[in-house]
């Protein structure tokens, strides 16, 4: 039998330590020699490489960022498989650890790429319908930061309705998305700030300094 308290401890323990791996930062140093919190947004994130470091280093970054994701919340569903919010709480500390990076000085990104990643494990089918949802949205806004902010609020509602229809899902898991979606909405502050007085950045114009 699992000890539920360390079931929880290896969660977030596990999904923080890999949550923090900042691989914006070590790729744009190692191939770049440039931090890309020193340009555009400040952020590690997959949006801001793109804008500092270019294609290639935004593929890297989205494919490490997403595996240290999945790989958070499966650990937490291998040790303890049917201790649900076990599940979530990993890939909420993943998203704090990529937010506050203990390898990187605490400053990264906003989490939004761990945060839907996680979904790749918890609910693949949900995934893709929001990660459909999220490229139509980047493309008919071309704005990175208003598809963010419609995942944060489409996703728990896919997941209410998931648990609303299917008696055996978990709520555990929409406990999560509401979490999760609160983050990411809060994480975007100065973006909502930007998006209001219309000076937000959209999808292929340059870096700024922050």
């Amino acid at each position: 039998m699992v000890d539920v308290a360390l079931a929880y401890l290896v969660a977030i323990v596990a999904g923080y330590i890999l949550g923090s791996i900042p691989s914006g930062v070590w790729i744009g140093k190692a191939f770049y020699k440039v931090d890309p919190r020193d340009a555009g947004s400040g952020k590690t994130g997959a949006t801001n490489v793109l804008r500092t470091l270019g294609r290639t280093a935004m593929v890297a970054v989205v494919t490490i960022d997403a595996a240290k994701s999945v790989l958070s919340v499966s650990i937490a569903q291998w040790y303890a498989p049917n201790e649900y919010a076990s599940h979530g709480a990993a890939a909420l500390a993943a998203m704090v650890g990529h937010t506050w990076p203990a390898f990187a000085g605490f400053r990264g990104g906003r989490g939004v790429l761990v945060g839907a990643a996680s979904f790749i494990a918890l609910d693949w089918q949900i995934f893709l319908v929001a990660l459909t949802i999220f490229v139509l949205t980047a493309w008919g806004t071309r704005m990175m930061s208003v598809a963010s902010l419609v995942s944060a609020f489409d996703v728990p509602i896919m997941l209410a309705w998931r648990w609303y229809t299917t008696p055996e899902f978990p709520f555990a898991y929409v406990a999560y998305g509401i979490l999760a979606g609160t983050f990411v909405v809060l994480s975007h502050q100065d973006n909502i700030r930007r998006i209001a007085n219309g000076t937000e950045r959209r999808i292929g114009e340059p870096s700024r300094t922050p």
